[in-house]
């Protein structure tokens, strides 16, 4: 927000210096973003009076003036030419910049020196007018500075700071001071306003609260030089006296207003509410609106006359023939006028101060200063009384703060007479609870304080960070003991990365598309209220839809070799998204195109062995043995080249290459291997195992190899299965090293090769005892799977 100091003095009543109030204003949490310095930190512009005017002898458009700054008189050359004996201007002395750069040094003009320069609002950056140097108001205080405007950053939270009232509440109370409100007293005309408006709120929810006055016989013209200059000094362009009066009333008192022309208002009426879809309004800058049900409308008795909240509509503006004036001053629902200006891209001042929270119990003050200030500057009469349709307000409980809490929460030691007087001053209502409690009420224009942590906030800024003392916080931290869940998704995290694989982190909002592309019934997940995209409207119920985008946007970019993983939360189907027992958490990992080459091997691409190297991998860290099933009915996996993950005889997960037809629709490029890990499954069946440590081992290890033939079709896994059992705790390492199918062999029939490595922890295996075990194992496979020993 844009605004003047010397405006911002006028509430003050203190004679604060400029670099005072601002370093107040940031120790009070306003943010001052741009500073403009017009005299009052230099000193060096201030305000002026032309005492004499004359013609320049050398020139037929200058003219050499007289003017008392305040000191001395000064001779000026003066190019402009608005510029007349007797009126008030801003005055650049010599050694002064300006906002632009521009340094005033003595010089001569056409050989007449010139001690100074007459300022244009152009070149004090209030304005684009260079037509002429900027006239004051008549009662401006010759010789002190001129201004000092200040832009600052008002947090979403603080829409009480949006106007030159609250930031001066705000800088008053940091001083212990207060400031008061206008009292505005208009004269009214006895006929009585419910006489002459008609006024209806249908739409109760999105307008709790409605009022308006009427002013009849206005004459439209241009405001005074006072009201133009502060104004121009907040950014605001000049309109003609009424509508200045309304914008000058949100700078001040921080309540958007509008006014329409009452004549122009079919039936005398207005009536607040909903717009029909596809209805029409032609606004103020001439835009025609197609509406939806969800706008908010104010409407006469036959159209839509603004759009609530946002902007006004065109056929109803005040114009230079406007001779009736209703003044509006209502309280919209914040969300409502959000999502209007949003859907529209529109922001105005009023939108944005309505979908923060505007004073609701404060607006009939805004409404009497208006109608006061056009009144004094456009004449009419004020017809007695206000129309104010309003729903009952919630009402706010008050707040116990513990006085001991405050101390213990900022560090110092404050009595609850200085805790009360900090409050008092930003218009708290402060009563005694008892010794060690204040009863507190908000003022309705802090929309922000629910709880006695705000207070608290409210007292350190008065108190002044500054003189909290740096003290280390006395407080406990237990340390939480890790679930196995969480345990093993952090373990994951850093075995895959060792692994090479990179991390990817997606939104949990995916389109009902992905969800339907992946085998889930997109009706049945949790879905965004106010979805930001079309692509972002259900929870997702699969990290996979994230991964696999991911991967086509590195392809895109001509990324060939790609190594993925993602852990993150998914909400199972018909699940509820605020209920935190529904989610669910994933591990995604994804291999696409070619390994790098090492010393030992040449670059190749990946393939489904080296996905379920991986998957191998993880799982044996949890000691546990991984178990595949073949997988063929998946819309997400290769029906003949993917497997089923199973732990302890649970399945876990999936693993294998991207279904072709699911490749194509996301126009991915190669093979795609995926491996998906439900980890609170795993973690159910293999979470509490963990890694277990071995000693380094006393006795030497027995190798022998078995080669068997068995049938084509036998899943080698079940071979190594039951050739585990079968050895027991001798064995201690099973390796396939080779799988043959040939002319060797018949065609339903083929030879694998088992290296078993056995070993005792307490001695020294016989030859009797490694052929006992042998003989076992080949007894056992002939018998469950008929397989014979390989000639």
């Amino acid at each position: 927000m844009r605004f003047s100091i010397r405006w911002l003095k006028q509430y003050l009543n203190m004679d604060l210096p400029v670099d005072e109030i601002i370093e107040t204003m940031m120790m009070a949490g306003l943010e001052v973003e741009e500073e403009i310095d017009l005299g009052m930190r230099s000193g060096k512009i201030v305000i002026a009076r032309v005492t004499e005017t004359a013609p320049h002898p050398q020139s037929d458009h200058l003219t050499l003036c007289k003017v008392d700054a305040g000191g001395e008189p000064l001779s000026i050359v003066c190019g402009a030419p608005n510029v007349k004996a007797g009126e008030i201007y801003p005055c650049a002395l010599l050694g002064a910049t300006l906002p632009g750069g521009m340094v005033i040094e003595p010089r001569k003009i056409r050989g007449i020196a010139s001690q100074g320069m007459l300022c244009s609002a152009a070149e004090l950056m209030l304005s684009q007018d260079h037509s002429g140097i900027m006239q004051l108001p008549d009662d401006s205080p010759i010789g002190e500075p001129f201004d000092f405007i200040v832009d600052i950053k008002v947090t979403p939270n603080r829409p009480d700071c949006l106007s030159i009232l609250g930031v001066a509440r705000e800088v008053a109370a940091m001083h212990g001071k207060k400031v008061y409100p206008p009292k505005p007293r208009p004269k009214e005309m006895l006929t009585r306003v419910e006489s002459l408006v008609k006024l209806s709120v249908p739409a109760r929810n999105q307008c709790p609260r409605y009022t308006c006055r009427l002013i009849k016989g206005v004459t439209i013209g241009e405001s005074p030089l006072w009201m133009r200059r502060r104004l121009e000094a907040s950014g605001l362009r000049s309109i003609n006296n009424v509508v200045d009066v309304t914008n000058y009333v949100l700078l001040e008192l921080g309540h958007p207003l509008h006014a329409f022309d009452f004549d122009n208002l079919a039936g005398g009426e207005i009536r607040v509410r909903t717009a029909e879809t596809g209805e029409k309004l032609t606004i103020i800058d001439g835009t025609e609106m197609t509406l939806t049900a969800e706008d908010l409308l104010i409407a006469d008795a036959n159209r839509g006359v603004a759009l609530a909240g946002v902007m006004g509509g065109l056929d109803s503006e005040v114009r230079s023939e406007t001779t009736n004036v209703l003044l509006e001053s209502a309280y919209f629902d914040p969300v409502t006028i959000r999502r209007t200006s949003k859907r529209y891209g529109i922001s105005t001042d009023a939108s944005y101060r309505f979908e923060r929270g505007t004073d609701r119990e404060g607006l009939t003050l805004a409404l009497h200063r208006a109608a006061q200030l056009i009144q004094e500057l456009a004449g009419g009469e004020i017809a007695r009384g206000v129309i104010d349709v309003q729903t009952a307000a919630a009402e706010r409980p008050p707040i116990v703060l513990d006085l001991g809490r405050v101390n213990r929460l900022l560090g110092i030691e404050l009595t609850g007479t200085q805790v009360a007087d900090y409050l008092a001053n930003l218009g708290f209502e402060v009563r005694g609870g008892s010794a060690q409690q204040l009863i507190v009420s908000a003022p309705s224009h802090r929309v922000d304080v629910s709880r006695d942590v705000d207070l608290i906030e409210d007292i350190a800024r008065l108190y002044n960070y500054n003189n909290i003392p740096k003290t280390l916080p006395r407080t406990r931290c237990p340390i939480a003991a890790s679930s196995p869940l969480h345990a093993i998704i952090e373990g994951f995290r850093d075995s895959l990365a060792r692994m090479g694989l990179f991390e990817a982190m997606s939104f949990s909002f995916i389109s009902e598309a992905d969800a339907s592309r992946i085998g889930f019934d997109p009706a049945r997940q949790p879905r965004i209220a106010n979805p930001l995209t079309v692509d972002q409207v259900i929870m997702r119920p699969s990290v996979l839809p994230g991964v696999l985008a991911a991967v086509g946007l590195n392809q895109k970019r001509f990324e060939s070799s790609i190594a993925l993983f993602e852990i993150g939360k998914v909400w199972p189907p018909d699940s509820k998204p605020a209920d935190p027992d529904a989610e669910r958490w994933e591990a995604v990992a994804v291999l696409t195109g070619p390994l790098p080459p090492t010393w030992s091997a040449a670059a190749r691409d990946c393939d489904f062995y080296d996905m379920k190297g991986i998957v191998e991998s993880l799982i044996s860290e949890l000691d546990a043995a991984p178990e595949f099933e073949p997988l063929t009915d998946s819309p997400v996996f290769h029906p003949g080249r993917s497997a089923r993950l199973l732990v302890k005889g649970q399945t876990v997960g999936e693993l294998g290459e991207l279904h072709p037809e699911l490749a194509a629709a996301l126009d991915l490029r190669g093979r795609v291997y995926l491996a998906r890990i439900e980890m609170n499954k795993l973690a159910e069946v293999a979470g509490g195992a963990g890694r277990r440590v071995t000693p380094v081992p006393r006795f030497p290890a027995s190798d022998r190899d078995l080669a068997l033939v068995v049938a084509r079709d036998l899943p080698v896994g079940q071979i190594l299965d039951a050739t585990r059992r079968a050895a027991g705790a001798m064995l201690e390492d099973l390796v396939l090293f080779d799988v043959y199918e040939g002319d060797r062999l018949p065609a339903d029939k083929k030879s694998i090769g088992l290296s078993l490595r056995l070993r005792s922890p307490e001695k020294t295996l016989t030859e009797d005892e490694i052929k006992q075990v042998m003989d076992k194992v080949t007894r056992s496979l002939e018998k469950q799977f008929g397989a014979t020993l390989r000639s």
